[in-house]
């Protein structure tokens, strides 16, 4: 048998107890990632409801203004259409809203 120091021991019972400490942090950020990952899925979800929507509403009003060309561009010179230009102001906005520092340019096409 062999023997061990008074602080070796102690360091093993501290090393133990922040492994317990570390393995419950990982259960708990465990549970907020799927947490997150199931938003997200939403989210998703109600996205493609979205342009489910668009897609019937362009099909059904080919002419209203929303799909209409407006005199803007992207920068590949694609004109952008009305629908587009309301897409990316309530997308800046909204970013800005959780993210002051946010460039909606990183996230969106332009």
């Amino acid at each position: 048998m062999f023997e061990v120091s008074d602080t070796e021991f102690m360091l093993a019972l501290a090393w133990q107890g922040q492994m317990a400490e570390n393995i419950e942090l990982a259960k708990e950020f465990g549970k907020a990632l799927e947490s997150y990952a199931e938003a997200l899925a939403v989210e998703r979800a109600i996205v493609a409801g979205l342009e489910a929507q668009l897609e019937l509403i362009k099909e059904s009003h080919p002419d209203i203004l929303l799909f209409k060309n407006s005199a803007l561009k992207f920068k590949d010179g694609t004109p952008k259409t009305f629908g587009r230009i309301v897409y990316e102001e309530a997308f800046d906005r909204r970013l800005k809203q959780i993210n002051p520092e946010a460039n909606p340019l990183k996230y969106r096409k332009d």
